[in-house]
This record gives C-alpha cells, structure tokens and sequence, in this order.
C-alpha cells in the first residue's frame, strides 16, 4: 500500500499508519473467517447460498504501517450458480466494521464483488473477478495533522477524503487430475 499519492500523503483507510511506498518484511494482520452454506446446487437446490464472517486480528505492528493495532470484523452473503457444468457465477454483498486506532476514525463500508469462473470441471479453469467497497464515510479523520510522516517529510492530513474502490483480477489455474491405472 502506498501513503503517496498525487495529493500527497494521505491516510489510508486499510492501512492508515504507512508513511512509505513499502512496508517492509514486516507482519500483518491475521484474517480468519468461516462459511455457512444455507444451500447447495450439490444438493439439489438450484442456487448456492452462504453467509461468511472474517475477523482481522492485528498482530502487525501499527508503527510501521503494517496494521491499525485494532480488531475489524467482515459480514458477507453470498451467492453462486454453476450453469451447464462449465461456467460458474457468484456475488457477494457484505459490510466492513473497522476499529478506530487512537486518534483516527476510519471509514466503515459496504463491500460487494461478482466473479466468473470459466471451464469448472476442465483441467484449464480461468477466474475472473470483480470488487470493491464503497465507504459509509467520506474521509478518514485524524484527531492532529501529522499523525504520519511520510518518507519526504510531508506530514498527513487531518482529513483524507474517501473514493470507492474496484479491483478486478483474472486468473488461469491449471487442475491436475489423479488418474489410477
């Protein structure tokens, strides 16, 4: 992640403690979660539905950026269908609940994605996906300039306004099949 922008440096809203464009070796935060299919195409029904829940321990050391030192917590549904056994589709919509370190408050945000996965039961499958989130709040807000320092000396604001986000991503995996003679 990088603090560094055309607006100079700002406050971001995952990671707002980094200061420069690379974090180092450093440890970041632990994400565990766990899923809860509510019903399956496997069993019979005609679409997959499932609801997630991703918690973000910080171990990762705020100070150089890593982290925020704090707990957030990730709430999602999901959906999926797999068509004529070659094609999958899925979405998600969810909330992001952050935990506001000292002297910041940080945005909640609501997250959705879609994706598509192409040859599901071929040895050649390719993914595609997008995703984003877009804040509950428009800025990240900090109690004092200069919470951070970035490696040329600017100092950040006390308020980063927020945008959107989107990624997307597109990805070939190659399957092996175990065959048994």
């Amino acid at each position: 992640a990088s603090a560094q922008s055309p607006r100079g440096l700002v406050l971001l809203n995952d990671h707002p403690f980094v200061g420069e464009n690379f974090t180092g070796n450093d440890l970041g935060d632990l994400y565990v979660g766990g899923k809860v299919n509510l019903s399956s195409q496997q069993r019979g029904q005609p679409i997959a539905l499932g609801l997630r829940g991703t918690v973000k321990f910080p171990p990762a050391d705020d100070d150089g950026g890593a982290g925020t030192g704090e707990f957030d917590y990730f709430t999602d549904i999901i959906l999926s269908k797999e068509i004529n056994r070659s094609v999958e589709l899925s979405g998600f919509t969810g909330a992001a609940f952050r935990g506001d370190p000292v002297g910041l408050s940080l945005s909640d945000g609501l997250r959705w994605g879609v994706g598509a996965a192409f040859g599901t039961r071929s040895n050649i499958r390719i993914t595609t996906e997008l995703h984003g989130e877009m804040p509950i709040d428009d800025q990240v807000v900090a109690a004092t300039s200069g919470l951070v320092t970035g490696v040329d000396g600017s100092a950040s604001p006390i308020v980063t306004e927020l945008d959107s986000r989107t990624n997307a991503a597109l990805a070939k995996v190659n399957l092996s099949r175990a065959e048994s003679l």
